[in-house]
């Protein structure tokens, strides 16, 4: 789960470093000085799509400002239009998605709920292929000690 008082610090520490102010990095960013205050707050998430601007103008990786994790991991996946692959290949936890839902569009979380769905699903039936396998083996194992 992101945590939204770290990647604030972040993104003012980063900003300092720039030598802005807010309203500076708010004018380039194209929002108000307020949504670059609640950012460095804790109070809310820059919106995915602006994440990559945000990480040039201040010089960095998108991973440097969400930090190293599963969760910058998918964003950096979202954001180059390569989740679906990604999340195929590996299989992340539910709830590293759901730390990416609040920085995505409707359309990209409905992809990606699919996804997981399916990823349980086939999940679910492995399992039950592996029971029936158990079973299988238990039940000749029977017939062997008759």
């Amino acid at each position: 789960m992101f945590d939204t008082r770290t990647v604030g610090k972040k993104i003012a520490a980063l900003r300092k470093e720039k030598n802005k102010t807010q309203m500076e990095l708010a004018d380039e960013m194209g929002v108000s000085y307020q949504a670059v205050s609640n950012w460095e707050r804790g109070n809310s998430m820059p919106d995915i799509s602006k994440l990559p601007q945000l990480s040039l103008i201040l010089g960095c990786s998108v991973d440097e400002i969400l930090g190293e994790s599963k969760e910058a991991e998918l964003v950096e996946h979202v954001i180059d239009g390569t989740q679906k692959e990604y999340m195929v290949e590996e299989n992340p936890e539910v709830d590293t998605v759901a730390a990416v839902v609040p920085l995505i569009k409707p359309e990209q979380t409905k992809d990606m709920a699919e996804i997981v769905v399916e990823s349980a699903h086939r999940e679910d039936e492995r399992e039950a292929e592996q029971e029936t396998e158990n079973q299988s083996k238990k039940e000749k194992k029977r017939e062997k000690r008759r």
